[in-house]
C-alpha cells in the first residue's frame, strides 16, 4: 500500500504542477483505530509555482483526490492570501 500511496502523491504533484513537501497517515489507522475495512487517509502540505502565488485571480489552494481505498487531502497550502485592497474613490 505504501508504494501505491506514494505513485498516487508522485501523480498529484503532476496533476496538479505543485510540490508535496510533507504527507502523513491521517484518520483511523493514524488513532489505531483501524478495521479491515478502513480507508487509507493520507494529508499533505504542498506549495505551487511561484507564478501560481503571483496571479491577480483567487484560486482555489485545497486539493481532493480518492483513489480507491485512498483518500488525499490536503493539510494546508502555505500561501499568502492576497490583500484586499479597497477600491480607489472616483473622482465626480
Amino acid at each position: 500500500m505504501k508504494d501505491h500511496i506514494l505513485e498516487i502523491l508522485t501523480q498529484v504533484e503532476k496533476d496538479y504542477d505543485i510540490k508535496i513537501l510533507y504527507a502523513c497517515e491521517a484518520g483511523s489507522r493514524m488513532w489505531g483505530t483501524s478495521s479491515e475495512e478502513s480507508d487509507y487517509d493520507v494529508r499533505f502540505i504542498y506549495i505551487h509555482r511561484m507564478d501560481w502565488y503571483l496571479s491577480i485571480d483567487q484560486k482555489r489552494d485545497v486539493i481532493g483526490v480518492a483513489s480507491g481505498k485512498c483518500g488525499f487531502t490536503t493539510i494546508r497550502n502555505f500561501q499568502y492570501k492576497k490583500p484586499d485592497f479597497p477600491s480607489p474613490k472616483l473622482r465626480n
